[in-house]
């Protein structure tokens, strides 16, 4: 059982042998104090405009339970009045990435496009207390802080796209071959097994001509 406070830092809990209470939102054990036969009396801190939460629970506790507490003790142990009430977002900075050395010819089930020039239109929806600079989407090389709308020209230079959508099949292959694996490995290979297991939408088990997400630009190859 648990109990949510806002205000206060009582609580009058019927006398119980052998209940333990422990202050959840600071990861301690409370030690209840002792006023009639029938209610004990339980005190633990709690800020102005603050949280807490009071878990009663029988006997010892679960492993789960030991480490949501041991994980709960260092994120509350800062006072929140400590902290800056001014909103701040942090800046998304878009990191350069050195092109790949552009084929000759288009390989093989592929077809280059042509250069062009691009007209990058964005019109964002974010929340408008966020249409100030500085609350948007990333920051553009073209731009000194980020923003929700875009109007820009960009060149596009030439590069290979694939003919046809990949398969799994040709993904595995890419995979075995590349030895690919992305830094973040959320998602990653969340609706398929290539790597050994999640579903059934692998190359080599169960949907081998089923789309998998693959983009192809000058030679890089990312996947989710």
């Amino acid at each position: 059982m648990t109990w949510m406070a806002i205000n206060g830092d009582q609580m009058k809990v019927p006398a119980t042998q052998g209940v333990r209470y422990f202050d959840f939102y600071h990861g301690e054990e409370l030690k209840p104090d002792v006023r009639d036969a029938g209610h004990w009396l339980i005190r633990f801190p709690i800020e102005a405009k603050g949280y807490g939460a009071v878990l009663a629970t029988n006997g010892e506790l679960s492993v789960q339970l030991k480490a949501v507490l041991a994980r709960m003790k260092p994120l509350t142990s800062t006072p929140l009045a400590s902290f800056s009430h001014e909103s701040k977002i942090l800046p998304v900075q878009i990191v350069p990435i050195k092109p790949t050395e552009p084929a000759t010819s288009a390989p093989d089930d592929m077809v280059k496009i042509p250069p062009a020039d691009f007209d990058f239109e964005v019109a964002g929806i974010e929340n408008r207390r966020l249409e100030r600079p500085g609350r948007g989407c990333a920051v553009f090389r073209w731009k000194d802080s980020s923003r929700r709308f875009h109007s820009h020209s960009l060149h596009i230079h030439s590069f290979d796209i694939d003919k046809y959508p990949i398969t799994n099949v040709e993904f595995k292959r890419f995979m075995d071959a590349a030895h690919y694996h992305p830094k973040d490995n959320l998602n990653f290979l969340r609706d398929g097994s290539l790597s050994g297991g999640v579903g059934k939408q692998a190359g080599d088990v169960g949907f081998p001509r089923r789309c998998a997400v693959l983009c192809e630009l000058g030679g890089e190859a990312s996947a989710a």
